[in-house]
């Protein structure tokens, strides 16, 4: 069936299109988050190399986008890319579903003709794939990629595009089509590598159409070869970028070793397989957050579709179910803090299961006149999840990196570990925005790696190390059998690693100001250098010699709005209630050292900037 000049199911994509772009643009954030907000959207900017795995699909893209002339601030364009990826994925995956609804599936009927499986009309369709792709759209993890920039948007897109591509390949059969899924998978590769967990499905199809023999092994010869060669000019970007000694330089790429650990994440290996204990956990979270992430219908309706999606087509139902359990119990072995993203696939599994939950709702109505009113389902779970998604009014984490910047010298050097909330929007503001052109921010935990002492702290400034000259060389000896996987001695690592810190602080001290985190003293995790103590001054300590008469210190005006969508939790939130420690900590400092020397008012002014969230 045609309408005018598309057919319905392309009318599908771009309804769900059209409606979800709206929503994420009425949703998306106007500023730099959280995580890798700053970093990420600093690299699409000036195609730089990004932390492992450094997706060079999404980066390539991103530049691209920066060309066309669209938002004022660079970080609303990146922000608003995110949610035409995300946007684009659901709808071209709501059209496979189109797909899935309106194919008669030949080896999929029983023997007793009552029960075997009628394709649904393409008007039924058309409602029942339409509501289960904004159902999806409006998954409170699904829209949460759509209102800031990450890579998890574009990943989504690829996504869909492979299955889209898997479906042809089942229909055709032919040498095309399969290298259309292997071109699919490369570029899937090319972003992130959460990819892997796509290939169980794959498998399945393929040897099913195929037959596991060894003329179906000779068959994917050819396929490979050519995800391969996608494989090697995505990656090979990323050895360019390394070479050409672009600001934002992660892990140093310049020969085949460091661009294979990059490449597979080499420096996460200790986050990945973390025990049963952190399995069982991100298991259960995982399960509880299910019927908040799908408005509690979503879990109920893909356990009632089920039996309908193995009548219809049993081997497609088995390959989505194997990919969505391989899905969680691979992601769930993750240690690390923002692992929604990462079920990506196992949705869109459950999204799958849902459409015919949908699609055995409405034959058991009789009625198919009622199918357009399977539209309010996602409409409810729009309503529901709005607050919870809305970022549309979140610059907690921006106004955070501004004014603790801010609060110290233009030329100073700072040293912190706070990649989530400070880093990598400083990244932001330096290379994308040219704010705080003299200042300088070390990231402590980097410093741990050779590439970031070799390459990346001589980008930010070819002087950060003079007259440590010594201590790097001896931190390097030690450091290289760590990262060549051979025998160590952890202690003279930690040793010539906190000289190596000590030595830069003080060369550093004689010629500019210096600040370090207060958990760094409170947690001792940094001995400061003989000679040399700190003073509070609000979010940082400054690193002053011993006997420093008293240092006055400017209050800053931090109030910040607190980003109470954010997952529901805020200011109980891990990542504001972490800045809202910091500050809260500081003033408490502050204020002692003002009581300390005589000066009341001043430090009851501080007492008086604390927050009570």
């Amino acid at each position: 069936m045609k309408t005018s000049f598309l057919p319905l199911s392309w009318w599908v994509l771009v309804l769900v299109f059209c409606m979800l772009l709206a929503a994420y643009a009425f949703t998306l954030a106007p500023a730099v988050l959280h995580i890798d907000s700053g970093e990420l959207a600093a690299a699409q900017y000036s195609l730089g190399v990004t932390h492992p795995t450094g997706y060079p699909l999404f980066t390539i893209l991103g530049y691209l986008f920066f060309k066309i002339p669209l938002f004022e601030r660079p970080i609303v364009q990146a922000n608003f890319l995110a949610a035409i990826f995300t946007a684009a994925g659901v709808a071209l995956f709501s059209r496979l579903l189109f797909l899935f609804l309106t194919y008669s599936f030949p080896g999929s009927k029983f023997k007793k003709e009552k029960i075997v499986p009628i394709p649904c009309s393409e008007k039924d369709a058309f409602w029942i794939s339409s509501s289960a792709g904004l159902l999806f759209g409006f998954n409170l993890t699904v829209w949460a990629q759509a209102t800031s920039v990450e890579v998890y948007s574009l990943q989504l897109l690829l996504f869909s595009i492979l299955f889209t591509c898997l479906f042809d390949a089942w229909e055709k059969n032919s040498l095309k089509s399969w290298v259309l899924v292997s071109v699919s998978l490369a570029l899937g590769f090319s972003n992130h590598m959460t990819t892997l967990m796509a290939l169980p499905t794959c498998a399945i199809i393929y040897f099913y159409k195929k037959g596991l023999n060894q003329k179906s092994l000779k068959d994917l010869l050819f396929p490979a070869l050519a995800g391969f060669g996608i494989l090697i000019f995505s990656y090979g970007f990323l050895f360019w970028r390394g070479a050409s000694n672009t600001m934002l330089n992660w892990g140093n790429i310049h020969d085949w070793t460091s661009l294979w650990r990059h490449m597979t994440g080499h420096q996460y290996n200790t986050w990945i397989f973390a025990g049963s204990k952190v399995a069982a956990k991100n298991l259960g979270e995982f399960l509880k957050s299910l019927p908040k992430e799908w408005v509690f219908l979503g879990p109920i309706l893909m356990v009632y579709g089920l039996g309908s999606a193995f009548r219809t087509s049993r081997i497609w139902a088995l390959s989505f179910l194997i990919g969505l359990i391989f899905n969680i119990m691979y992601v769930i072995q993750y240690d690390i803090k923002d692992l929604e993203p990462y079920f990506l696939l196992a949705l869109m599994a459950m999204a799958f299961f849902i459409t015919f939950g949908l699609k055995r709702m409405l034959e058991k109505l009789q009625k198919t006149y009622f199918a357009p009113l399977l539209l309010l389902i996602p409409a409810g779970a729009f309503v529901v999840n709005l607050s919870a998604s809305d970022q549309s009014k979140t610059y907690f984490f921006e106004t955070y990196t501004l004014k603790s910047l801010e609060s110290v010298e233009p030329n100073a050097l700072v040293l912190s570990q706070q990649w989530d909330f400070l880093i990598t929007p400083y990244y932001y503001f330096k290379i994308v925005e040219k704010k705080f052109p003299g200042l300088l921010v070390l990231d402590k935990e980097l410093m741990k790696r050779s590439w970031y002492i070799k390459k990346q702290m001589e980008l930010f400034d070819p002087e950060i190390l003079n007259g440590a000259e010594s201590e790097k060389e001896e931190f390097l000896k030690q450091l290289k059998p760590f990262e060549d996987s051979k025998s160590y001695n952890a202690n003279l690592i930690e040793e010539s690693y906190q000289a190596l810190i000590g030595k830069v602080l003080v060369e550093q001290s004689k010629k500019r100001p210096v600040y370090i985190e207060m958990d760094f003293i409170q947690n001792q995790e940094l001995r400061l250098p003989s000679g040399y103590s700190t003073i509070p001054m609000g979010f940082w300590l400054k690193l002053v010699p011993d006997g420093h008469p008293y240092l006055p210190a400017e209050l800053v005006d931090f109030k910040p709005e607190y980003p109470e969508n954010w997952n529901n939790k805020s200011p109980n939130e891990y990542y504001s209630s972490t800045i809202t420690r910091i500050w809260n900590n500081g003033c408490m400092a502050r204020s002692e050292y003002e009581i300390k020397n005589g000066k009341m008012d001043e430090a009851r002014k501080w007492q008086l900037a604390i927050i009570n969230p």
